[in-house]
């Protein structure tokens, strides 16, 4: 009796150890992002309250062992919102994980007081931001529009959109003043001053490509010449979208009337389009941007046309 009780105890173990490495799968997928539909790297995966887990390969491809069908598996990267699959079905196999990017708020961070990336906080200068949104918001038309919320900063025009100057803290720039100028324009840290005056076309920088701009108030010219000795207004352009995205931004406004004494009746208006494409084609990015502007002027000979 001892031995036949020994004998079906050890079927009973034999037959629960087959069964739960039977009830044990392992999984495969690909994780990619929800929007590109382009496979994610380095994807944390892991079954959920235990110690298995993986990482996805350069093109989001992966395999888990040792997963229960009762098990959950989390799916989770940073700029991406964490995914729990709740229940898993050889059926299912390969499975498809699509990750939703997510938007984090961080504090502000400039690149061009230090020429390298920091906060805000720790940057070693005054250092004022305008990001896109600022712009539409404030119904920006045109680049030297852009600083009227930033204390310090003047811009003095001769007519019309031509600016004459502008200077921060009282250091004038002027275009034409070559060794006059003393605010420094960069492109994404590059300098942009025209090759025949040494200066730079404030009005001509396509506002539809910005992301932000960073104006670094005081003297910099140990990092940047002497061209940066009155301050620095460094654009950050945008990065193309991984998927293909048009803005369309559309103007339109009027000018109320002149008083008596300007001998100028005129109701006259200002209208602008503005138009910006980026996406991706294989391995290469891009962002076009096209403008017009038309302004008639609230006063006589302040009329003009750009593009």
């Amino acid at each position: 009796m001892v031995s036949i009780s020994r004998n079906y105890l050890l079927c009973y173990c034999l037959l629960f150890v087959q069964l739960h490495l039977f009830a044990q799968e392992n999984i495969s997928g690909k994780v990619i992002d929800a929007r590109s539909g382009e496979g994610l790297a380095y994807v944390n995966i892991h079954v959920v309250n235990s110690t298995t887990g993986t990482t996805s390969d350069q093109k989001g491809n992966f395999q888990l062992g040792g997963v229960q069908n009762k098990d959950g598996i989390i799916f989770s990267m940073i700029g991406f919102k964490t995914f729990v699959l709740e229940f898993v079905s050889r059926e299912s196999d390969p499975i498809l994980i699509e990750l939703q990017p997510e938007v984090y708020l961080a504090d502000e961070v400039v690149i061009s007081a230090s020429r390298k990336t920091q906060s805000l906080s720790l940057a070693p200068a005054s250092v004022g931001i305008v990001a896109q949104a600022d712009l539409v918001t404030a119904g920006v038309k045109s680049f030297d529009d852009a600083f009227h919320q930033i204390s310090g900063v003047q811009v003095t025009r001769s007519s019309g959109s031509n600016v004459q100057a502008l200077s921060i803290r009282g250091a004038s720039e002027v275009a034409g003043g070559g060794i006059g100028n003393r605010v420094l324009l960069l492109l994404d840290g590059r300098p942009a001053i025209t090759p025949e005056s040494g200066g730079a076309l404030w009005n001509l920088v396509p506002l539809g490509a910005i992301e932000r701009i960073e104006v670094i108030k005081g003297a910099y010219s140990s990092l940047f010449g002497s061209s940066a000795m009155g301050g620095i207004i460094n654009v950050i352009t945008r990065s193309p979208d991984t998927i293909a995205r048009t803005d369309i931004n559309l103007q339109y406004g009027f000018y109320s009337k002149a008083p008596e004494f300007a001998d100028y009746n005129e109701y006259n208006d200002f209208y602008g389009a503005d138009l910006t494409h980026s996406g991706r084609n294989g391995h290469w990015s891009y962002i076009f941007n096209g403008a017009a502007k038309m302004n008639e002027g609230h006063r006589e000979k302040t009329s003009f046309t750009q593009y």
